[in-house]
């Protein structure tokens, strides 16, 4: 298991090393932040001071190395915009992220789970057909136009739930429904899928044969075994909902790491940019490195292999 990890986390800070080059590359393609900065009556001496303040006028490799040597140490630079560090701006909106992402895991547990356990139990019903659709229209339903419906029908018209902000639980409602809907339908149709092949298997014919009570025999023995491929869909999930659902929180005007790379992104913020991109790319790995040592928890055969 250590040796898992180690391999794990070498080969992950190799992965962040490349993102940061790309993203460190990719975000000076989009045009001069100096330019947005200055009136557009400015002077040419002007326009150079303040490349020269934003440190922009040094080598591309220079830049890089002074970006890479500051964010091991933890100093991920200052925004341009807000004119404040953005470690501190990541970690204003990481809270209100945290929320979000803990309100659409929740909808997606409370709907995948029940629903893949029922229709694999029910294999070929009419549930079983309403859940097959309820996966294809999740899976490919746009989020930021399932959400505007969403907006329009419950908010607008209805009156049920508030658009935007997060100020009542009320608000969490629609973000949540519209961040968790194809996570819920892709968790729906792995779960219902291993579920049928664990509950063919013959170990859970010879646990019937032997007595046990059918709910014990589903919901502790043939769901753990046919939990392990919807847990890593649930961890890359949540790691992009950590990371920031820019189109969610941009719909809904919620303040978080989604809305604040978006921010970034329209007005040229590079230092913003890379560091969103850099802790996204870390909390992806991290999720990952988690799945893998609970894939070794749920199922001993992958613990005694490795």
């Amino acid at each position: 298991m250590q040796r898992l990890i180690l391999m794990r986390l070498f080969y992950g800070v190799i992965t962040l090393v490349i993102v940061s080059m790309i993203v460190f590359i990719l975000s000076r393609l989009t045009g001069d932040p100096a330019a947005l900065m200055l009136p557009l009556d400015a002077t040419e001496e002007a326009r150079i001071n303040m490349t020269h303040v934003l440190g922009l006028d040094k080598p591309l490799y220079e830049q890089y190395w002074i970006f890479l040597s500051s964010a091991v140490r933890g100093d991920l630079g200052k925004s341009i915009r807000f004119r404040e560090q953005v470690g501190t701006l990541y970690m204003q909106r990481l809270p209100n992220t945290l929320k979000l992402a803990g309100a659409a895991v929740f909808f997606v547990l409370i709907v995948s789970i029940p629903l893949g356990c029922f229709t694999a139990l029910k294999k070929d019903s009419f549930a079983d057909y309403g859940s097959r659709g309820f996966v294809s229209v999740g899976l490919a339903m746009p989020s930021f136009w399932f959400g505007l419906v969403l907006m329009q029908v419950f908010a607008v018209w209805l009156r049920w739930v508030d658009a935007a902000g997060m100020s009542t639980p009320k608000h969490y409602i629609l973000p949540a429904v519209t961040l968790g809907l194809g996570m819920a339908a892709g968790m729906t149709r792995i779960l219902r899928s291993g579920m049928i092949d664990v509950l063919d298997s013959e170990f859970i014919k010879m646990l019937r044969i032997k007595g046990l009570p059918e709910r014990k025999v589903t919901f502790r023995h043939a769901l753990r075994n046919a939990f392990i491929p919807p847990l890593t869909i649930l961890g890359q999930y949540t790691a992009i909902i950590l990371g920031g659902a820019v189109v969610v929180e941009v719909i809904f005007t919620w303040p978080g790491v989604g809305r604040l790379s978006y921010e970034a992104i329209m007005s040229r913020d590079f230092p913003v940019i890379q560091a969103v991109v850099l802790i996204n790319g870390a909390i992806l790995l991290f999720a990952n490195l988690l799945v893998d040592i609970l894939y070794a928890y749920i199922d001993p055969r992958i613990r005694s292999s490795v």
